[in-house]
């Protein structure tokens, strides 16, 4: 079994082993403390395109605009029923038949 101070790579000095060692075990500490996150966390880029939704607001004031122009169609046909007698003939000038 491997005692603790063994290492992969024979060394004639102990000493100087362990102060290497100790030295690359520092080192190690060091640049784990420095370490910093590899992955993008932020929230991705937004485009002013599309959160504008141009197609979206379009359809909206073509769908408005259409319906204005009936809106305005039928105060027309108001307008001009109030203002004329109508096509209507309330008047009844036939002569009634018997059946029998």
């Amino acid at each position: 079994m491997a005692s603790k101070n063994s290492t992969a790579i024979p060394a004639c000095n102990r000493l100087l082993q362990k102060k290497w060692e100790e030295k690359s075990l520092q080192q190690h500490k060091m640049k784990l403390k420095q370490v910093r996150a590899t992955v993008d966390t932020s929230a991705p880029h937004e485009y002013s395109h599309i959160r504008a939704r141009v197609k979206q607001k379009q359809t909206e004031d073509e769908k408005l605009a259409l319906i204005q122009k009936h809106n305005k169609e039928l105060a027309g046909r108001m307008h001009h029923i109030m203002m004329t007698t109508g096509r209507v003939d309330h008047r009844n000038t036939y002569r009634h038949h018997r059946c029998n």
